[in-house]
């Protein structure tokens, strides 16, 4: 794809988010113009800068983090396995940090967007029949301008 300039806007939930941003980490042109990453099972601080997934953010025009604090899965079987929080439960652990490296000093948009689900998320798989999560990203991308942090409410 990246041979005949093609972009594409991809989604990924939980472990999937995860496959996705390991695998921008090694591809060396932009093939994703979006990245929904909805309850992902990675750590809190891999999108900020000079952590893990830093550079898979910069493989992208835009990479939306989508968490809620009311993910079981997450606040159990996450914190079990890696000794940490996910960016799917809380979002990143230093939100200025993130506005720091995405969203400089420039006219140009963040290429960083976070999504707190705290109100409208209830359960981990909960993202795929969440009718405002699905109009936010339409409202993206129709052009409509988000704020960097959003918290959805009832």
């Amino acid at each position: 794809m990246s041979d005949n300039g093609v972009t594409v806007d991809v989604m990924g939930h939980s472990m999937g988010a995860r496959v996705i941003l390991k695998g921008l980490k090694t591809k060396p042109k932009k093939v994703v113009r979006n990245l929904f990453t909805l309850a992902a099972a990675v750590d809190n601080e891999c999108l900020e800068k000079d952590e893990e997934f830093h550079i898979s953010t910069k493989r992208c025009d835009s990479t939306f983090a989508f968490h809620s604090k009311n993910d079981p899965v997450l606040r159990t079987a996450y914190r079990i396995a890696e000794f940490d929080n996910a960016l799917g439960l809380r979002g990143p652990e230093d939100p200025q940090s993130i506005i720091n490296h995405s969203s400089p000093t420039s006219p140009k948009p963040p290429n960083v967007y976070v999504a707190n689900c705290r109100h409208i998320i209830h359960k981990h798989g909960a993202y795929k029949r969440s009718e405002p999560i699905y109009k936010y990203i339409l409202d993206f991308l129709s052009g409509k301008t988000s704020d960097q942090y959003t918290t959805f409410n009832v």
